[in-house]
């Protein structure tokens, strides 16, 4: 006999009683029931208990009213469960919005209802839907979480290591089975000796990072959290992340590197010195990035990101480039056109010589560790962006190839890359960026995650899982989801990777 889904929508039956938990019960006429159960954004109430009274295996959905241009959010935890997870709506239109949490045993198990500090909480319903049987995790679609741990902390401001194995356990529950997690960017989100340990910046929330960075091995902890939950672990490198020309409005985001070198910093077309980037024609630079990564690896890693979306150009007119181009041809490169082929393959050669050097260190490791490499949209902008992906695959210097975007523009195909796959053992993931810079910063242009939404309304709500599920079907050996920490408590995010995980494996190149 078929189980039915249980919808509960009568608060009266949690404990303890709502009203004493500092909740609320108010009548609304879009609700299921004719009553929310609501908390304000102002509000500290405490965490409530459903027994559904359940056997087997259920998916857990809420319904969340929410009230338009207001942020509004839950937290779901499993009892038995070392963490629960945050949900948030997906629109600030006037709906009731329906969101997925988990599939899981509830054979003697409770639900805990919480309020998110600082944003309204207006659940109409929880549904129980019976499902057969537990989700399959073998043989599955690659989905990888760039996870910006940096970001993670500023919003949730923890106290203690313990946020790291929550920031893993949300990952691991929305689908992932690859974490590339933030180590670098100018600073490290670690303890380093090589480069230099984040400081935090003007801004009061960057201070738990840092403290974390400080007070216990984060990196470390990340890499064995992530790998005790099933996910392969990979540091992401934001590898041209320098923010020199911030570096009045954002004290404590410069590397020492970058300030006690300026002789390397890069040269802009105007003959200027670039206010951001090192450039990797100089030979210096290059191996204390190689330093960098071997470092990062060194804490227990199946690999590392080198991302170089974060930011482009690797090289510009530095010094190096310029006098060995005209050594070469002759020409003065500042006389030339800005696409000359020669110029862009020239000065892009230099990256190629990182990644060489860098596949050499990876290699000799007793791991055989990989290298994914993150790219622009089209091999021809990622030349203008001094990364010859052509030169770089050929040699066989990467294993995983990401295009990407660093906007919200996301309906692209992986298509003009797959030729230069073709002799090379190199795996192809699409990369979805659901996400705008700067969006994770509540109270940005007046509304937390304003950003998100041009995001969502540009993709539109099937449009992440439609666009994971054509690069599979352009054969790509897996998929990653940029910023995943500000997005996986997003229902189409959170329904997109979920997709993406039950997806078959291919063949990838």
């Amino acid at each position: 006999m078929a189980r039915k889904t249980v919808l509960f929508n009568d608060f009266r039956l949690l404990k303890p009683a709502f009203q004493k938990a500092g909740w609320e019960a108010k009548d609304e006429l879009m609700s299921t029931g004719g009553r929310l159960l609501t908390a304000g954004d102002k509000g500290r109430p405490r965490e409530l208990e459903l027994n559904p009274g359940l056997r087997g295996w259920h998916r857990i959905v809420v319904g969340l009213c929410n009230p338009g241009k207001l942020a509004c959010g839950i937290n779901l935890r499993v009892s038995g469960d070392a963490f629960g997870d945050f949900l948030q709506c997906s629109s600030y239109e006037d709906c009731v919005e329906e969101l997925a949490f988990k599939s899981c045993d509830l054979t003697g198990r409770k639900l805990f209802i919480g309020h998110p500090a600082g944003w309204l909480t207006r659940l109409d319903y929880i549904k129980f839907i019976p499902v057969d049987k537990a989700p399959s995790r073998e043989s599955r679609w690659n989905v990888g979480a760039m996870n910006d741990f940096y970001s993670y902390c500023y919003e949730r401001a923890p106290r203690d290591p313990s946020a790291i194995a929550h920031c893993v356990a949300m990952h691991r529950e929305a689908g992932f089975n690859i974490m590339y997690w933030q180590a670098a960017g100018a600073q490290c989100y670690y303890r380093t000796s090589v480069g230099t340990t984040v400081s935090g910046d003007v801004r009061p929330r960057t201070k738990y990072i840092a403290r974390l960075a400080r007070r216990c091995d984060l990196l470390g902890l990340a890499s064995e959290q992530s790998r005790k939950a099933g996910m392969a672990f990979y540091p992401w490198f934001r590898i041209n992340n320098e923010y020199g020309g911030m570096a009045r409005t954002l004290k404590g985001v410069l590397s020492r590197y970058w300030i006690e070198h300026p002789q390397f910093r890069d040269v802009q077309r105007d003959g200027r010195k670039s206010p951001w980037h090192l450039s990797f024609a100089f030979p210096e630079v290059r191996e204390h990035k190689v330093a960098l990564s071997k470092e990062m690896v060194s804490f227990g890693a199946d690999g590392i990101l080198i991302d170089t979306q974060r930011h482009p150009p690797m090289t510009q007119y530095a010094a190096p480039a310029v006098r060995s181009f005209r050594d070469i041809y002759g020409e003065d490169p500042f006389r030339l056109p800005e696409n000359d082929p020669r110029w862009l393959r020239h000065k892009a050669s230099y990256f190629t010589e990182f990644m060489r050097q860098l596949r050499h260190e990876m290699a000799g490791s007793s791991h055989n560790l990989k290298i994914a490499l993150r790219v622009s949209l089209h091999p021809a902008q990622c030349l203008k962006e001094g990364v010859d992906v052509e030169a770089i695959v050929a040699a066989g210097l990467v294993d995983v190839l990401m295009p990407s975007s660093h906007t919200y523009f996301n309906d692209f195909s992986l298509t003009p890359f797959r030729p230069l796959l073709r002799r090379a053992t190199c795996e192809l993931h699409g990369c979805i960026n659901p996400y705008l810079p700067g969006a994770h910063d509540p109270g940005t242009k007046g509304t937390p995650f304003w950003g998100m939404q041009k995001a969502y309304y540009n993709m539109g709500e099937d449009g992440f899982a439609s666009q994971a599920r054509q690069f599979h079907r352009e054969g790509a050996a897996g998929v990653a989801f940029y910023e995943s920490e500000a997005v996986i408590s997003r229902s189409p995010i959170r329904a997109a990777i979920q997709g993406a995980s039950r997806l078959r494996p291919q063949g990838g190149r």
